[in-house]
């Protein structure tokens, strides 16, 4: 099957790190053909025409609405990113160039727009870029460009449901790829959709039945509470990060969006609620947190008043820490969180702290405390998880006996146990195998 085409459309000046992140982002999974801007260098044919030929030819039309409405070409109404927008619609007037690129009857493009936040900074030098570029214009034309830009993004906002929008170029990275995997689902991309959703999976079916299950239930007999606190414990090769990164994918998908995730390395010693409140500060809100004092407080009235944070991910690595030590901590940083006083109206809203924790001793868990949301410990994968997991995966009916061959191949030996990163290791060339050619399986022995 032939990779799916991605068009990238935006004002290029003020989002030029966005676009690049983005570009790297898809460009690395090896999955899609993306054309972008970038890639025109010298063409014969005029930039605005060889834009509109890729919109009109491409399945997926990714649309990023920054701080500037762009270009417009001579002889046009509209920008080229508005234009770009009419053409992937078929939204096509009598004087708009794109009217010669229709898409074939019939077809079904995908349109994913992305909305910058307002309230975040592309930096000074961005600043810079379109206050000049607002001097070049003058004044008439301006006013002309402010207008059409409230009208293009008002537009996307009405024909959109757009629940959360983008900052840092990261963040956008990941609510792009979040927004495509249903489409590629929908649309039967099979071995694309395998490979993006191979590591989630991996950690998601193979031995996380017991700790998946205490989340869900704990989960839900805490759901008035704003916020939300869980240790996840397990050797460091049982990818306790990994199991907390399919919490939030699996178990926190609010509307089919990914929540926010915010990852916070070793935050330990005994600075431990302030580093994670500066953590927070960095990630969630603009200003300095060096000439901001941030606490606890100030982060929950900003989350409860937050138009678009809806659920909140902090994933905490603690490591290798003692637990005796690790144990008060935790909780000092529990009970400050379940005293804040959250003011305002926090229905449907929260915010989880996973703090993995990698616990060095095989043969117990950490107990569970009534002030600690202890999941039970991240268990080995046994012989009969991973013929379970190959069985459900691989369901080709005409290869009989084909995942007890997979098993015998990949995963030698007899009621072996292993960690979850020898699992995921061995799972993810199962896969690229049997995605890179299929007759391989059938000679498994």
């Amino acid at each position: 099957m032939a990779k799916p085409v991605i068009y990238l459309s935006s004002t290029f000046s003020d989002l030029r790190e966005h676009r690049s992140t983005l570009l790297q982002v898809l460009r690395e999974t090896r999955l899609f053909e993306v054309i972008g801007m970038e890639d025109y260098g010298t063409i014969n044919e005029t930039p605005l025409y060889q834009c509109l030929k890729d919109v009109a030819s491409c399945e997926f039309y990714i649309l990023l609405i920054g701080k500037r409405y762009g270009f417009i070409p001579p002889g046009e109404k509209w920008s080229i990113t508005n234009l770009e927008y009419k053409a992937a619609i078929d939204d096509n007037d009598n004087n708009v160039a794109a009217v010669a690129y229709r898409r074939d009857k019939g077809s079904k493009r995908c349109v994913l727009p992305f909305v910058l936040d307002e309230r975040y900074e592309l930096g000074n030098d961005i600043d810079d870029l379109i206050k000049k570029e607002k001097d070049g214009d003058g004044n008439a034309l301006t006013a002309q460009k402010e207008a059409k830009y409230n009208e293009f993004k008002n537009r996307i906002l009405s024909d959109f449901t757009i629940s959360k929008r983008f900052t840092r170029p990261a963040d956008l990275g990941m609510m792009v790829m979040a927004a495509l995997i249903p489409e590629l689902v929908s649309r039967n991309y099979a071995s694309v959709r395998e490979k993006l959703l191979l590591p989630d999976n991996v950690v998601n079916r193979c031995d996380r039945i017991a700790p998946t299950n205490r989340f869900r239930n704990t989960n839900k007999s805490i759901r008035n509470q704003f916020f939300k606190s869980f240790i996840i414990h397990g050797e460091e090769t049982d990818l306790p990060e990994e199991f907390s990164k399919s919490i939030s994918n699996f178990e926190l998908r609010n509307s089919e969006i990914k929540p926010l995730q915010v990852d916070c390395s070793y935050v330990t010693k005994d600075e431990l609620i302030e580093n994670v409140a500066l953590e927070c500060h960095k990630n969630l809100f603009t200003g300095d947190p060096a000439n901001d004092p941030y606490s606890f407080m100030d982060m929950a009235l900003d989350l409860v008043v937050h138009p678009t944070y809806q659920t909140v991910v902090f994933q905490l690595s603690v490591g290798y820490i003692a637990w005796e030590r690790t144990h008060p901590l935790m909780l000092h940083l529990f009970r400050t969180l379940n005293s804040i006083q959250v003011p305002g109206d926090t229905k449907g809203k929260s915010v989880y702290f996973l703090v993995n924790l990698y616990y060095n001793d095989p043969d117990s868990e950490i107990a569970k405390h009534e002030e600690v949301n202890v999941l039970p410990r991240l268990a080995k994968v046994t012989d009969n998880d991973i013929r379970n997991w190959i069985q459900t995966y691989f369901t080709e009916e005409d290869k009989i006996g084909l995942p007890l061959k997979i098993k015998k191949k990949y995963f030698p030996g007899v009621d072996a146990e292993f960690t979850m990163a020898e699992t995921a290791e061995r799972l993810e060339k199962i896969v690229a195998d049997y995605n890179a050619k299929r007759e391989l399986f059938a000679g498994a022995d």
